[in-house]
């Protein structure tokens, strides 16, 4: 018995006489964290990199085209960024809109932009030739010779466009610089109207959506 209890002291004092440490416990917290993953480097500058929330939409619309010219329509802000010509169904009379947005030309409609407008006016189609917007005249049958349109959008009902004023006779005139004939090539038309507040003038290209007029 006293041999026993001798080897037992001597394997204490053998090993340091230190009692053993109890064994660590692990959560599911520390465990978690143990596993986890160091963040991927492309991860990360990805996350950093991304967006914020996009911005309200502005009250008043804005366009890619620059404005080729301004001044004053119908007593409203008109800045003229684009025109197309149309045939009217009268032979050597063409239709020209300008359009104070990024129309479709080849369409030549007016675009679906709350607030857009254009102005559209009929004219003998041949370079030099001039019209006299004073003569302007509305025709039931035959529509405006010269006429504003404006997109109001779809509200209390839906309607594509208004003919803000169809018997719209500014003093004022329009030349044809350079006629053309032929879908898809570009003319050039220049307007002048100037009556008290009404101030609007300038060149423009005019793209041609039809063969012959």
């Amino acid at each position: 018995m006293k041999s026993n209890i001798a080897m037992a002291a001597v394997v204490l004092l053998a090993c340091g006489g230190n009692t053993p440490l109890e064994p660590k416990t692990t959560t599911a917290r520390d465990d978690h964290e143990q596993r986890r993953d160091p963040p991927d480097a492309s991860t990360a500058s990805v996350a950093s990199a991304a967006p914020s929330a996009p911005a309200p939409e502005a009250a008043t619309p804005t366009f890619k085209s620059p404005a080729v010219f301004t001044g004053t329509l119908a007593g409203k802000p008109f800045s003229a960024r684009s025109a197309c010509v149309k045939g009217t169904g009268t032979e050597g009379i063409a239709l020209v809109e300008i359009f104070d947005a990024d129309a479709d030309l080849d369409a030549c409609q007016l675009p679906l932009v709350v607030g857009a407008r254009s102005f559209a006016f009929r004219i003998p189609w041949k370079t030099d030739a001039t019209r006299d917007f004073t003569t302007c005249k509305h025709d039931p049958q035959r529509g405006a010779e010269c006429e504003v349109h404006e997109w109001l959008g779809t509200q209390p009902k839906p309607r594509l466009q208004r003919w803000v004023n169809r018997d719209i006779h500014p003093k004022g005139s329009a030349r044809v610089v350079k006629a053309v004939n032929g879908k898809g090539k570009t003319a050039r038309v220049s307007i002048t109207i100037e009556e008290g507040s009404e101030k609007l003038s300038g060149e423009i290209d005019v793209y041609s959506t039809s063969d012959f007029y």
